[in-house]
């Protein structure tokens, strides 16, 4: 048992720190972890709803299953591979175990193993919230398996996920680069808040992820420091990004990318992400110091048919890198960007490097402002390089403060 193992090589730091706990015995240490026993499917369940606070051990979840009321402290909930699972006014958090110091003992609120869907009910009210360190709200299954979250019909469903490690995404920090799977966001309305090192949704911390797909919703990310609201974590990739609609707003703390990869905060931190594209919606993504709003670490940028607004970090570019990014094609829709200090708005950031920049005159409406420095508005950032230039069939960089068009 690892807690057990823990406790025996390190008691005698222990009984001279904590002298309290120097006697913890089973008892005493069942009162502070999950409980390995699960309650079979054919005792809690009738008609397929599981009232969340009749159970007295954890539940593996089965297909068709109906999760109604608040979960008991330090209980969590796994779903059986290839199961769908809907949330109705469901609350699983247990505020009580947060700070309590074993914490790598603890385990997701809801894990994955294997293909998943949940369905947020229409009106209905949902949380999941992780507790611990570096455990993941909504933690998904391994590489080749796909975690799906769905609305209801009229997409009213309401659900928030707090994590100690990443919010829906990779699990926690297991030390051996484990590969997870795949995330689809289809509708709902979701709040989604990750702790320092993870994505809001994606990637862990040395806990890789698939593709992150989203095709609608209300949807609001924040990212953990060194991280990514939607993508990588830190130390940890994710694969390719797209968003086909909705309302996504993608919001970065300290050293994070809004969408996109992580930049180099210390030795063990940059994250990487595969291509990024945005085929339409009303999407906002804000970097932080340090994080582009869409981009950092990444391949290329797709974005068309959308209304957008991206904004950089000090060093970042609204659109484009911190540090590296592909090519960057704008083909199309209502944009506004503006880049952090000594960064392209649009390109690369400081000492940064992006490929080609295109933007199409098929594009209904740009408004460009670069930051504060001498990088430029479109192209490269201070002491950075970026590949060829078009801008509405003209080509080369612009160098100026805003760069206006109008179709």
């Amino acid at each position: 048992m690892k807690f057990t193992h823990y406790l025996l090589t390190k008691m005698p730091l222990l009984a001279v720190l904590f002298p309290i706990v120097a006697y913890c015995n089973d008892e005493v240490m069942n009162n502070f972890q999950y409980s390995s026993e699960s309650v079979r499917h054919n005792e809690v369940v009738q008609g397929n709803i599981v009232v969340l606070s009749t159970l007295t051990a954890n539940y593996e979840a089965q297909d068709n299953d109906i999760l109604t009321g608040k979960l008991s402290t330090k209980l969590y909930i796994s779903i059986a591979p290839d199961a769908t699972v809907t949330l109705r006014n469901a609350t699983i958090s247990d505020d009580d175990r947060e700070n309590f110091m074993f914490q790598h003992d603890f385990l997701p609120s809801i894990k994955c193993l294997g293909n998943a869907t949940i369905i947020i009910e229409d009106g209905t009210n949902n949380l999941v919230r992780s507790s611990g360190k570096q455990n993941a709200g909504i933690q998904i299954g391994k590489a080749g398996t796909k975690l799906i979250i769905k609305g209801g019909p009229e997409g009213t469903g309401k659900l928030e996920v707090i994590g100690s490690g990443a919010g829906i995404g990779a699990g926690p920090d297991e030390g051996d680069y484990d590969e997870y799977g795949d995330i689809e966001i289809n509708g709902g309305i979701i709040t989604v808040k990750a702790d320092e090192r993870f994505a809001g949704i994606g990637a862990g911390h040395t806990a890789n992820c698939g593709n992150i797909i989203i095709n609608g919703g209300n949807i609001s990310v924040t990212g953990g420091l060194v991280a990514s609201a939607i993508g990588a974590g830190s130390a940890s990739n994710c694969k390719d990004i797209t968003i086909n609609g909705g309302t996504i707003s993608a919001v970065a703390f300290q050293q994070g990318t809004g969408i996109g990869g992580t930049s180099q905060y210390d030795e063990d931190s940059i994250g990487y992400c595969g291509n990024i594209t945005i085929n339409g919606g009303i999407i906002t993504a804000t970097g932080a110091l340090d994080g582009s709003g869409i981009g950092t670490k990444c391949k290329d940028i797709y974005i068309n048919n959308c209304t957008l607004t991206a904004k950089g970090g000090q060093g970042s570019a609204g659109i484009g890198s911190r540090d590296a990014c592909g090519n960057i094609t704008i083909a199309g829709g209502i944009i506004e960007v503006n880049g952090g200090s000594y960064a392209a708005a649009i390109g690369g950031g400081w000492y940064g490097v992006c490929g080609d920049i295109t933007i199409s005159d098929e594009i209904t409406e740009i408004k460009v402002i670069k930051g504060v420095g001498n990088g430029e508005c479109i192209g490269k950032g201070a002491h950075g390089e970026c590949g060829r230039v078009m801008v509405v069939g003209q080509e080369g960089n612009i160098i100026g403060t805003n760069y206006n068009y109008k179709k």
